[in-house]
């Protein structure tokens, strides 16, 4: 009849179970910390989309808001010109047929001087509001973005904490070493560590 082999015994120490412990906490945390880093990117890339977006629609409002004024210039100097000549009252309508909300309405505020502070601020309504949407969202980014970096420093932190602890473990004794998974019963049939 053989014995079976004899398992040797560790004893384990309250500081290796404390470090254990500690290590242990420390990677999960590590883990949510860069769980957050990858939200916080992922949310500063829709804002940078939607600042891009909101900018490039701002951009060509603006430009056709410009081409709309020069055509207004034009068409209401082509309408001034010919209501002066009694004879082509047709041409004048098509003209004034042509002219943009907003100068009908300067018009009306008043007739000597059409294109006022207030007929500029109508026509650049539209491409001002999507600047001032495509600031906000800008602005939204560098929150996301500091919060990322925040983020990253305190992983640098919780990585240093992980490695301290890695430090004392190894300053133990060489049969006193911190062991993951010393707790952990083996089976017979593997070797003691």
């Amino acid at each position: 009849m053989t014995i079976p082999p004899v398992q040797r015994m560790y004893h384990i120490k309250p500081i290796e179970i404390i470090l254990g412990l500690l290590l242990a906490l420390l990677t999960i945390f590590e883990a949510g910390v860069i769980y957050q880093i990858k939200a916080l990117k992922s949310e500063q890339a829709i804002y940078i989309a939607k600042t891009n977006s909101s900018l490039s629609r701002a951009n060509f409002r603006s430009l056709r808001t410009t081409a709309t004024i020069a055509l207004d210039y034009k068409y209401y100097d082509s309408y001034y010109l010919n209501q002066l000549q009694k004879n082509k009252p047709n041409i004048s309508k098509y003209y004034k047929a042509n002219f943009s909300d907003e100068l009908i309405t300067a018009i009306k505020r008043s007739t000597k001087k059409p294109f006022d502070e207030p007929y500029y601020t109508d026509m650049y309504d539209d491409p001002s509001q999507l600047f001032h949407d495509s600031e906000k969202w800008a602005n939204l980014a560098a929150q996301a973005d500091q919060q990322s970096n925040t983020c990253q420093l305190i992983l640098l932190i919780a990585g240093l904490g992980s490695a301290l602890i890695a430090w004392i473990a190894s300053r133990f004794d060489e049969n006193e070493k911190l062991r993951v998974f010393k707790s952990v019963p083996l089976p017979p049939s593997f070797p003691p560590f």
